[in-house]
């Protein structure tokens, strides 16, 4: 069985009057009260729940939250990464960063929207986790981080050349394994190129797949990893790597192009 490939819905870009030279006005300062449980930054891109103890105003307007994680742990972290609601009434587009439970381990992480929902997702968010995986999930799992830079510049250095790569990618640019369940898998680790796993894939949905392989401790892990990802080396025996150029096949139909894609100039400072 072949998996077709689905493309993000028309007219849901990432809105391209944002410039990554320009910083948005940073919104009123609204404290966190002591005792409320949040959802807040341990460290890289992982997140999880703690309990604000207290909090320091700065002098610049910044705010610092001292927050104890459930192993006892205190940290100081600031204002932008501790989250004490899901802010559904946010704006959802191509490009938000988000904060997500992660599908296969016990954390949440960041992330950022590459997929919109329509009926060929099942009115799902696609989404890049910071850590090389992917996942879709419904709106009321997303929780929006209110950033006052661009989403791009929150972004792991060894991951920003796939995401500029995807983002500005035209229809010819973006490349997609056809898989199927029990096809044998070679990818790389997200973030070591030189590390290289086997695995299998166990499961396909739309454009992501789920990769069982052994891991270094000999345990067995599982990631979803998206079908067009630069991590995957080669998929078989029964997948080709399908060029997204075909107009006479309506299951490989080209990409929209994004925002980024306006900024090429502004990108290429990280590669």
């Amino acid at each position: 069985m072949s998996y077709q490939y689905f493309p993000r819905p028309h007219g849901n870009q990432m809105p391209s009057n944002i410039s990554m030279n320009a910083t948005p006005q940073s919104p009123s300062i609204s404290v966190i009260p002591a005792g409320t449980t949040v959802l807040a930054n341990y460290g890289e891109f992982t997140w999880f729940y703690g309990v604000v103890q207290g909090y320091n105003l700065l002098r610049n307007g910044g705010l610092l939250y001292q927050i104890m994680f459930r192993s006892g742990e205190i940290k100081t972290i600031a204002s932008p990464q501790v989250l004490n609601q899901q802010s559904n009434n946010q704006n959802i587009e191509v490009g938000t960063r988000i904060v997500v439970k992660h599908p296969t381990k016990t954390m949440f992480v960041t992330s950022l929207v590459a997929e919109l929902p329509c009926s060929e997702n099942f009115f799902r968010y696609m989404l890049f986790l910071d850590d090389g995986t992917a996942c879709y999930k419904t709106r009321d799992k997303l929780w929006v981080i209110d950033l006052v830079e661009n989403p791009i510049l929150s972004l792991p250095p060894h991951y920003k050349a796939f995401i500029h790569s995807f983002f500005i990618s035209t229809g010819t640019g973006l490349h997609l394994y056809d898989v199927n369940v029990n096809d044998n898998i070679v990818f790389t680790s997200n973030d070591n190129i030189n590390a290289q796993f086997t695995g299998k894939i166990s499961e396909v949905d739309c454009n992501i797949a789920l990769v069982t392989f052994d891991a270094s401790n000999c345990s067995s892990s599982q990631e979803w990893i998206f079908r067009g990802s630069t991590r995957i080396i080669s998929v078989h025996p029964n997948s080709n790597l399908i060029p997204m150029n075909n107009n006479n096949d309506n299951h490989n139909q080209p990409l929209e192009k994004h925002a980024f894609n306006s900024l090429p100039n502004t990108l290429s400072v990280f590669y």
